[in-house]
């Protein structure tokens, strides 16, 4: 993972002290509204981070390995970020990336059994639910964020999450229970008890459609094509040791970006690709 050129959270602490003296060119401290991120390199946490800079705030990009098809996601993740420090420069923060695979991936190993059996999309309604990910995800996001807002003597940090209401027609069921409005202010009025920073929520999707998110993507210039949606990818071997991942388009995740897409007035949105070696390492091929 050292190639990726990622402060590893071993670190962060001398990452902070080193970025505060180095956000413009004069070395003075400007910033004043920071929000951390969690970031798949999925298309709603890249449009939430272009929103957050839109809307005035330094972002902390973070990427969380609990277990998942990671590589793929760190490889969108990688592109979005670099394309984001390239047009905002000092507002986007060196991202960090929290491994915690070692941990998390038998429990992921034994969920995805239970998955395979129906079990989950039977007692659920979701074949594809992963058990309080947003929570998870808005915890570490928490730490981390106040961490920085300390070192650098913030009154206040945003927790962005990039959750929006689910389509009927493709969610049978509704939303997830960590993806709702109500979660997004039980957690602000959780962060009400921290009395050292002034924390809150920002999820300016909750309330939202995915159609809107695209939207928003198109009117901000995100870069659409490197952001990744597909749960159940299909890989073709391209050559001995380069495998290309395209979505599979029948999940849910897909089927609800095409649906997005369309209504947002693009249709070659699931039009995507990532390539990676056989071994699972990241590699850029054109």
């Amino acid at each position: 993972m050292d190639n990726y050129n990622f402060k590893k959270i071993g670190g962060y602490t001398e990452f902070f002290k080193e970025d505060i003296l180095n956000l413009d060119t004069e070395g003075k401290n400007h910033m004043t509204k920071l929000a951390t991120i969690s970031m798949s390199g999925g298309l709603d946490s890249t449009t939430l981070a272009y929103k957050a800079i839109e809307d005035g705030f330094n972002i902390l990009p973070l990427n969380i390995n609990y277990g998942q098809k990671n590589v793929i996601e760190l490889k969108a993740f990688k592109e979005v970020v670099s394309n984001m420090k390239d047009q905002f420069g000092t507002r986007v923060l060196e991202p960090i990336y929290l491994d915690l695979n070692k941990i998390m991936s038998p429990i992921i190993e034994s969920w995805q059994k239970q998955r395979d059996s129906g079990k989950i999309l039977e007692k659920t309604g979701f074949e594809f639910y992963t058990p309080s990910r947003n929570l998870l995800f808005s915890v570490f996001a928490v730490h981390l964020g106040e961490v920085m807002a300390n070192d650098k003597s913030l009154l206040s940090l945003a927790i962005g999450l990039g959750i929006h209401k689910h389509s009927d027609d493709i969610y049978s069921k509704g939303d997830y229970w960590d993806i709702t409005p109500e979660f997004v202010e039980r957690l602000d009025h959780l962060m009400e008890l921290n009395d050292s920073t002034k924390v809150s929520m920002y999820a300016p999707y909750a309330n939202s459609t995915k159609a809107d998110i695209v939207k928003d993507a198109i009117r901000l210039k995100v870069p659409i094509s490197s952001t990744w949606t597909c749960y159940d990818p299909v890989k073709t071997k391209v050559d001995k040791t380069i495998i290309k991942y395209t979505p599979c388009l029948e999940c849910e995740a897909c089927k609800e970006r095409q649906q997005a897409g369309e209504e947002a007035g693009t249709k070659d949105i699931n039009d995507y690709y990532i390539y990676l070696n056989e071994v699972g390492l990241i590699c850029d091929k054109d």
